[in-house]
């Protein structure tokens, strides 16, 4: 548990880190459509990090109660120092909350480091009648996908309809920034030089730094996540999120 919760604190989206403006735009943009779409009551966010986006799902909306949850304990350490919105520590595939708690379940761009069904049981018992969970994830089908460490599963729109109609859920899907760059022959062949090259610089000395140094060059990290993320600027490049995919 030690090793997994110090590698999930690697990969959070942490105050004070360095992104580039697309990917603040992307971290922006989940919690203001999550805002938007939750219900007033009990708000659970699961794989929270340090908190750093429960007030901007709170917003304005005293009704809102906005509780998260989160496995890495140094994650929960530093949101401790930064907001006083209450964080538990837990495991998302055994929730530590009894049934029908929350109104409104969110989990943003964290689903693919879990079980998915066992995490959506987990869901489903903790929701309240008529309570809506909402969840963000890569897209798999993009050419070029590369998924990330520890992760479990990368599921498309098509499994993830049928999973969560199995399991009791009645689902709808949006979609949000547009892979860049004409078509999709042209795409998959821009994804494929990419890894090629990546894998020729990684078998050299060094090459992981260098590749790393690379991406930074060709986007680089110029926003710095402030502490709570409401007062990150609104994104630049926004959001045509449609529906359905």
């Amino acid at each position: 548990m030690l090793n997994r919760s110090a590698g999930l604190h690697r990969w959070t989206e942490l105050p004070g880190q360095y992104v580039s403006n697309f990917a603040a735009d992307v971290i922006r943009t989940r919690y203001e459509f999550a805002h938007a779409n939750v219900f007033t009551g009990s708000v659970l966010e699961v794989g929270c990090g340090p908190g750093a986006g429960l007030r901007m799902l709170q917003g304005d909306n005293t009704e809102r109660r906005v509780i998260g949850l989160e496995y890495s304990a140094r994650n929960i350490e530093l949101g401790c120092q930064h907001h006083e919105f209450p964080v538990v520590r837990g495991d998302a595939e055994h929730l530590p909350f009894q049934g029908r708690t929350f109104d409104s379940v969110i989990s943003l761009a964290m689903i693919y480091y879990l079980q998915f069904d066992q995490f959506a049981k987990e869901v489903r018992r903790v929701l309240r009648p008529g309570g809506n969970w909402l969840f963000c994830m890569s897209n798999c089908d993009v050419p070029g996908f590369v998924p990330a460490e520890y992760t479990t599963e990368y599921l498309t729109v098509p499994d993830l309809s049928a999973r969560l109609q199995s399991l009791g859920f009645s689902a709808s899907f949006s979609g949000g920034f547009p892979a860049a760059g004409g078509s999709h022959v042209l795409s998959t062949l821009r994804a494929g030089f990419k890894n090629s090259a990546k894998m020729a610089v990684s078998l050299l000395p060094g090459g992981k730094s260098v590749w790393q140094r690379l991406r930074r060059h060709a986007d680089p990290p110029t926003v710095e996540l402030p502490k709570d993320f409401s007062q990150m600027r609104s994104p630049s490049s926004l959001i045509n999120i449609t529906q359905p995919c």
